[in-house]
């Protein structure tokens, strides 16, 4: 690391001098490798954004297990913090223990199909066609709750109002075992929608049910939902696995 000074360093810089400019690559090369946006890369080089556990699993690709990254992080909040002692957060401490320092891998569409085919992971209601290439789009359940009261959605179509919040289940029951660990993100429909979704980010390995969160609309327009519409995203990440360096280049970490 070309720290003259010791100090730690921005993930966004330790990015830049070991893997961009040792590596001559660029920052859309980078991305594509990883599976983000150039954007992302550009905003966490430039340390506009911290490296967070998202991007941290992406960057596990690279060779270097997650907890590297989330520790380089965490490094640099601790030295630059008001009283220069910030403390990892319980979620933290979780997923370090849960991934042991070891790694993880994203689980392609293809190895999501085949899992689930031997029913090492179950997803009831499971279908192809909801497959992206590195996850699986849930779908609107049967039921939701708003204000306390049930409303089935196999009765038509519900129109969530301006503001108004809902809670609500996927249509797909899942099983984890104990090595699957699970991202929930917010399908483009619902984002396209303007639909502020609240859910648990991680679920961890050795849980199953419906995937749950709330959905609340946004104050200019009211939101139309039914059962069977797109709901939130899954990412399968494959734990305790040893990491594969990428070919391309040789990391220098």
């Amino acid at each position: 690391m070309d720290n003259k000074n010791n100090l730690p360093l921005h993930p966004g810089e330790y990015i830049k001098i070991n893997i961009l400019d040792k590596n001559k690559i660029t920052q859309k090369q980078l991305g594509e490798m990883i599976g983000v946006s150039r954007q992302t890369i550009n905003q966490l080089v430039k340390q506009n954004i911290p490296l967070t556990e998202h991007l941290a699993l992406r960057l596990n690709r690279l060779g270097a297990p997650f907890e590297f990254w989330l520790n380089l992080q965490n490094e640099y909040d601790r030295f630059f913090s008001d009283d220069g002692s910030a403390e990892l957060s319980d979620k933290h401490k979780l997923l370090q223990n849960q991934w042991n320092a070891i790694g993880s891998r994203i689980l392609v569409n293809q190895e999501i199909e085949q899992a689930v085919k031997i029913s090492y992971i179950d997803i009831l209601n499971f279908s192809t066609e909801l497959l992206t290439p590195v996850g699986y789009k849930t779908r609107i359940g049967k039921r939701l709750v708003y204000q306390n009261n049930v409303v089935d959605l196999e009765n038509g179509t519900f129109y969530i109002p301006q503001n108004g919040t809902v809670l609500i289940e996927s249509l797909e029951y899942v099983k984890l075992p104990p090595n699957i660990m699970i991202r929930v993100y917010p399908t483009e429909a619902l984002i396209l929608d303007g639909v502020d979704v609240i859910c648990d980010i991680h679920i961890y390995p050795n849980t199953s049910g419906h995937i749950s969160a709330k959905l609340k609309a946004s104050a200019e327009r009211e939101v139309e939902i039914m059962m069977g519409d797109q709901f939130v995203c899954l990412e399968f990440y494959y734990l305790v696995v040893p990491p594969v360096p990428l070919k391309k280049f040789e990391l220098k970490i």
